[in-house]
């Protein structure tokens, strides 16, 4: 929620480092017009179906369901829900997560030439990162840049192959990692039975 005043942002480095970069801070503040959450699916290679197919894939419309019945709980209802293709072979599985040359950050770029508020949600088989193993789910950031889209933070990325068929499981790490991307942290969702209670949902939609 933005509150009339004067408002100040540090900006700070990780990992260290000498040096300078120049840096571009864009602040988005727009009235909330409606409860609504516009959603871009990226259906990438490998996963059996397309973005033309993919408003009859039963488990990703059961995932969508599940999702938009989690968020519901603040009030906030799935919008309109757009699919798009992702073919490049290079993110069947996301083998980098970490700085702006990652396949993670290219990934996101991927959502180039979108507009509105739409969150944009990437599927693909794996997410091995760097640290090795299978992730689920990542955000573009906590919070992430909500209505930029094309930068290497613009959205979350779930790991579908890896989350098993026919159920709706899915559809909680979407909002798991949409959670995230609104600027909750895990911090919220510990000794929760359901991704993320009502009130943190509310005042994430604030």
């Amino acid at each position: 929620r933005y509150l009339p005043g004067r408002h100040g942002f540090t900006v700070a480095a990780l990992g260290g480092g000498d040096g300078s970069v120049r840096i571009r801070v864009r602040a988005l503040v727009k009235r909330r017009t409606g409860n609504n959450l516009d959603v871009n699916v990226f259906v990438g290679p490998g996963l059996g179906f397309n973005a033309a197919s993919a408003p009859g894939e039963s488990q990703l419309q059961a995932s969508l369901a599940r999702f938009s019945t989690i968020f519901g709980q603040a009030d906030i209802s799935v919008g309109d829900v757009s699919y798009f293709n992702v073919t490049d072979t290079r993110f069947r599985v996301i083998d980098s997560t970490d700085g702006p040359g990652s396949e993670l950050a290219q990934l996101f770029q991927q959502s180039a030439g979108r507009d509105g508020l739409a969150l944009n949600i990437f599927l693909v088989q794996d997410i091995d990162g760097d640290g090795g193993g299978s992730t689920l789910g990542i955000a573009g950031g906590i919070p992430g840049p909500p209505g930029v889209h094309g930068s290497g933070h613009s959205g979350i990325v779930v790991a579908w192959s890896v989350l098993g068929g026919g159920s709706s499981i899915p559809g909680q790490v979407f909002a798991h990692e949409t959670g995230h991307f609104l600027g909750l942290f895990p911090l919220h969702i510990c000794r929760c039975r359901r991704p993320y209670p009502s009130s943190s949902l509310r005042h994430a939609q604030q």
